[in-house]
């Protein structure tokens, strides 16, 4: 219906494109009914799902391990005015000592993909990385507004004893494919690299036969 949502920094914005007109702006915490602690906000991205015609909204509170969320909105009707379905998903989800950054998502027919750096406290982003995971999310649970997400997480995603970093998604042109999911990466940091790395997750949660390929 020609509708953009947009996002950047701590704000959000609904533009309605045919009236050529701003539908709402504001906040992101608008999004959460209350903050744990005094939080920053950060890093929000936004995916447009042309199956179910409804936006998914993720931003990053918090960075450090106690206080460390992935905040991941679901719209739960086809008007981005209405009500959307938050989620306080785990930023220290192994409780390794580490916080999220840097998330990038993806959707298939089935599932959301988030990708998400931890880090270790203290450091600056480029040398307190930990390890790349991936969240695999049924989104149906989201769009529903179910009181949890059905999830799992793929993590020690490694290739010759080196950690895969900055892990993006593979997207699927206009529509998700599906059920698998690819993701690229490369050894970000190298002086020198002539290799690219394609992770796959072969199936969805509900199978029961998901496995994860490195190449």
């Amino acid at each position: 219906s020609g509708i953009v949502m947009t996002a950047r920094n701590s704000s959000y914005m609904l533009y309605d494109t045919n009236a050529d007109t701003v539908m709402q702006v504001g906040p992101l915490k608008d999004f959460i009914p209350t903050v744990p602690g005094s939080l920053n906000d950060f890093d929000p991205k936004v995916i447009y799902d042309p199956n179910e015609d409804r936006f998914i909204l993720l931003f990053l509170l918090g960075n450090s391990p106690s206080l460390t969320y992935i905040v991941t909105c679901f719209m739960e009707t086809t008007d981005p005015l209405g009500n959307w379905n938050a989620y306080f998903v785990e930023g220290d989800p192994l409780s390794t000592g580490h916080w999220s950054d840097y998330p990038a998502m993806s959707l298939s027919e089935d599932e959301l993909f988030i990708t998400i750096n931890l880090l270790v406290p203290g450091g600056s982003w480029q040398t307190s990385f930990h390890q790349t995971i991936v969240w695999q999310i049924d989104k149906s649970t989201g769009y529903a507004g179910a009181a949890t997400l059905t999830s799992q997480i793929w993590d020690n995603i490694t290739e010759g004893g080196i950690n895969i970093r900055n892990m993006h998604a593979v997207r699927g042109g206009i529509y998700p494919k599906g059920p698998n999911q690819y993701f690229l990466s490369n050894r970000n940091f190298a002086a020198q690299s002539d290799s690219i790395y394609l992770v796959e997750i072969t199936n969805t949660m509900a199978s029961g036969a998901a496995t994860m390929n490195i190449s």
